[in-house]
């Protein structure tokens, strides 16, 4: 899990810097920050997450724990997006833009992931009835 969240970290913060660059030829600096911005909020939005998952397997009232911590995270990410957006810091389609960034990312490699293994489970299987 630790390799695909670095991989996912790595892929994610390529990407966005390319959008990013890549806006400043069609737009303004506050499209670029908002995808650089956006993008961050949704690393750490995933490293919370899997920081969840895990406690989640750790033992009593991890799921009470997760939720309010889940519910604290949502509170915090709307609140810096609130208040950018009131001072006209950020601008949403790039915001849209780094968010889908990263979610593209974190869909490949679940995918990838899922079918390495699905591979690997065929292979014991079929090992497995080759030696009966």
């Amino acid at each position: 899990m630790d390799n695909m969240l670095k991989k996912i970290n790595k892929q994610s913060w390529l990407l966005l810097g390319i959008a990013a660059v890549a806006s400043l030829f069609f737009a303004d600096v506050i499209f670029a920050f908002s995808i650089l911005l956006s993008g961050a909020l949704g690393i750490l939005n995933f490293r919370g997450i899997v920081w969840g998952a895990k406690s989640l397997i750790g033992g009593d009232k991890a799921q009470l724990k997760m939720l309010v911590l889940s519910m604290f995270k949502l509170l915090v990410m709307f609140s810096i997006l609130l208040i950018l957006v009131i001072f006209k810091l950020i601008n949403l389609f790039g915001v849209l833009i780094g968010f889908t960034i990263v979610f593209v990312v974190m869909v490949k490699e679940g995918l990838i992931a899922a079918r390495n293994k699905e591979n690997a489970a065929i292979t014991d299987d079929s090992h497995s009835s080759s030696d009966e």
